[in-house]
């Protein structure tokens, strides 16, 4: 019976993240150190964000990302290539062997799910992504505001059957996740708290609800909901409502 080696896959030796800076102030094979350091922490940042959004976590939060997906998570620098600035990037943490080839990491599922958001913002459909992501790409794309740098490509190698992916952060990249980031988004909330003043005009209906912790929030609501809630003035009440809110870049 033969006896499978253990060791580490071939890939994961190699980078998987390439980042190309373009641009007229770009020279080959150099950058200025606040750029690289700019990139290099914005990359950072939308990788942190990415992997809290796969794993169902907040993304919009002061303070470090949780431990775990730090440790698995954390790029390495591997190379400042020539040509066009080329930078590439491992993981820090030494990776597990793999037997499958076209099986990926949690590392490189993340630096492919943010590949697929900046090609999104690119083309301009209207694909679904985590406002955490968003913010970080409109700071990675806050690299090109100087004029150094037009555009940072970032690549994800190919592996296995995996395609090479190629998607471009620019300023309308930047713009597009800007104006994603200001539209309205709504969310199912949950408040407990006393209902203690409506106002039911004809043509707008509202209540406020006086949490336990926290500033008292005003609400809207429709015809419809009159009869159920009007018995809640003045009680303390759970009430469940679609928030719309607004937040800018």
């Amino acid at each position: 019976m033969a006896v499978q080696r253990k060791g580490k896959r071939t890939h994961a030796q190699g980078p998987i993240l390439e980042l190309k800076a373009k641009g007229p102030g770009v020279r080959p094979g150099r950058v200025p150190v606040p750029d690289l350091i700019k990139i290099c922490e914005e990359a950072q940042r939308a990788v942190n964000r990415q992997a809290e959004a796969l794993e169902g976590r907040k993304t919009l939060h002061p303070g470090p990302i949780a431990p775990q997906l730090r440790q698995e998570c954390t790029l390495e620098l591997m190379a400042l290539k020539r040509g066009s600035t080329h930078l590439q990037f491992g993981l820090a943490k030494p990776q597990a062997n793999i037997p499958f080839p076209d099986q990926t990491t949690f590392g490189e599922e993340v630096v492919g799910e943010l590949a697929a958001t900046i090609k999104s913002l690119g083309n301009g459909n209207k694909r679904d992504s985590d406002p955490g992501v968003l913010q970080a790409l409109y700071c990675l794309g806050a690299a090109t505001e100087q004029k150094r740098i037009s555009e940072i490509e970032w690549i994800v190698p190919k592996v296995g059957d995996r395609k090479k992916v190629i998607a471009s952060v620019n300023q309308k990249v930047r713009a597009r996740a800007a104006a994603r980031l200001s539209s309205p988004t709504k969310a199912i909330r949950q408040i407990d708290g006393i209902l203690d003043m409506a106002d039911f005009k004809p043509d707008d209906l509202k209540c406020r609800i006086d949490p336990a912790i926290g500033a008292p929030v005003l609400c809207t609501f429709c015809r419809a909901a009159l009869k159920n809630e009007i018995a809640f003035v003045c009680v303390f009440s759970k009430l469940s409502f679609l928030s719309t809110t607004t937040s800018c870049a």
